[in-house]
């Protein structure tokens, strides 16, 4: 039975739509593991029974479904990920995906208008953001995905540099079996993350 706790917390209202959710964005370049720790996370704050959800990565889903064409309409990915987000906002306290807003942003096609990328930031920011990026530390599998491990690698450090450019601040975390168990710490019973002598160091050179 679930302990008899109140989840209802104090609803925030950004232009007019109502959220109470905690987002837990994870960053990372592809095969960094950042499905794999969404789903051990949302099965560890259920153990907990914290009301928390996952909002799926809709990038993956093109790559599975072959139709990557999409890519080249980066205001739809946006669109479609926005509203995975949106729609178990107002629902939860925690919302997990391994798609963040501002990775619409990352992949858009180089000759899309500041404007969609200043949309990209109006969407995320209006969200309560907790930011995680992983670093892999184990073999790249290239099943279901784009890149290759030459090119996820160097995505792996222009992204990091990309977003301390854009002053959204973020944890890095080696990509390890008990992530999951320790964000679920953190996040329900405020146990401390890894010092940072134990995180990854952000090389800032571009």
């Amino acid at each position: 039975m679930p302990p008899n706790n109140d989840y209802t917390k104090d609803m925030r209202v950004t232009d007019g739509i109502v959220r109470r959710a905690r987002v837990i964005n994870l960053f990372g370049a592809s095969g960094s593991g950042k499905s794999t720790l969404a789903s051990g996370l949302h099965y560890e704050l259920k153990k907990q029974w914290a009301q928390a959800e996952m909002a799926r990565e809709f990038a993956k889903d093109v790559v599975h479904q072959e139709t990557t064409h999409w890519f080249q309409q980066a205001i739809l990915v946006l669109a479609e990920q926005s509203s995975r987000i949106q729609f178990i906002a107002d629902k939860y306290d925690y919302v997990i995906t391994d798609g963040p807003l501002m990775l619409a942003s990352w992949y858009a096609p180089k000759e899309y208008p500041d404007a969609f990328h200043q949309l990209c930031r109006a969407l995320f920011d209006g969200y309560e953001n907790e930011n995680f990026f992983l670093y892999r530390t184990h073999a790249y599998d290239s099943n279901g995905r784009l890149e290759t491990e030459q090119e996820a690698s160097d995505n792996e450090a222009a992204m990091a540099v990309w977003l301390t450019d854009l002053g959204i601040p973020f944890t890095p975390l080696y990509s390890k079996d008990d992530n999951a168990v320790m964000l679920c710490d953190w996040l329900v019973h405020g146990k401390p993350l890894p010092p940072p002598e134990e995180r990854p160091k952000i090389s800032l050179r571009k």
